[in-house]
């Protein structure tokens, strides 16, 4: 494009300066090499040629200029389709920094553990409890806003498909969790009695749970995590032991 350009450019100065032969100067030239000898003949033909285009040098300059300027103009509208084409793809690379940039600092909510501790019955008559409860933990470097959190369990008596088991289950109030920072969920209360009969393998016991939140961009969609887990008790005189195991497609976080 830019050749052209010059090329037309060229041509118009060329012509231009042609047009500085005035058509006077020129029959002058002519007619004192006509009054010549002969061999003069093709140079008199040559300034015959000068005349001609003094004469419509006018014409032939405006004619080259609107080339010119359609060439310009042709030019003009490439380069700003190119422009265009480059703030495009400049926008888009600032969008793509912007999701990159979110996903990394965005909340992480994971389950990170389970605990269980010995809780007293509060009917007469009745033995210890056990309370299990899930351990959370925001991996990422914001807080994690309108947290809610559930956990639910069912005992049977053989093996069930995860998706049986699995069901929505009710969440507590709406927390915060800081980043890098545990807390712990709801928790399921498994009575004492109930323990013998997982331990010895007449019962089966299922815990699940889930977490909603949102994280601190605005626009973005809320954030799920679930998991589901069969539990196996094991026993060591008075001592119990959990062992959780991640079972189903019920394990999943976005």
């Amino acid at each position: 494009m830019r050749r052209h350009i010059l090329i037309a450019s060229l041509s118009v100065a060329i012509i231009i300066g042609f047009g500085f032969v005035s058509q006077y100067e020129c029959s002058q030239y002519c007619q004192y090499l006509k009054g010549g000898e002969e061999h003069y003949a093709v140079l008199s033909i040559f300034c015959d040629f000068i005349g001609f285009i003094g004469r419509h040098i006018e014409a032939i300059s405006i004619a080259f200029t609107a080339v010119a300027t359609i060439v310009m103009a042709i030019f003009t509208i490439k380069l700003s389709d190119s422009t265009n084409k480059m703030w495009d793809a400049s926008e888009r690379q600032l969008k793509q920094s912007d999701k990159s940039s979110e996903a990394q600092l965005r909340a992480y909510i994971s389950f990170k553990d389970f605990g269980a501790k010995q809780v007293h019955s509060k009917l007469p008559g009745l033995v210890d409890n056990f309370l299990i409860y899930p351990i959370l933990e925001n991996g990422g470097v914001t807080y994690a806003n309108k947290a809610v959190i559930g956990t639910d369990s069912r005992i049977v008596d053989k093996p069930s498909n995860a998706n049986d088991i699995f069901s929505e289950p009710k969440t507590d109030s709406p927390c915060v969790i800081g980043p890098k920072c545990t807390i712990n969920g709801t928790g399921v209360v498994i009575p004492t009695v109930r323990i013998d009969k997982i331990f010895t393998g007449d019962e089966i016991l299922y815990i699940w749970g889930i977490v909603e939140y949102d994280d601190v961009f605005i626009g973005t969609k809320r954030h799920r995590t679930e998991f589901c887990t069969q539990v196996e008790i094991h026993r060591l005189g008075n001592a119990v032991s959990f062992v959780f195991n991640y079972i189903g497609p019920h394990n999943t976080a976005d």
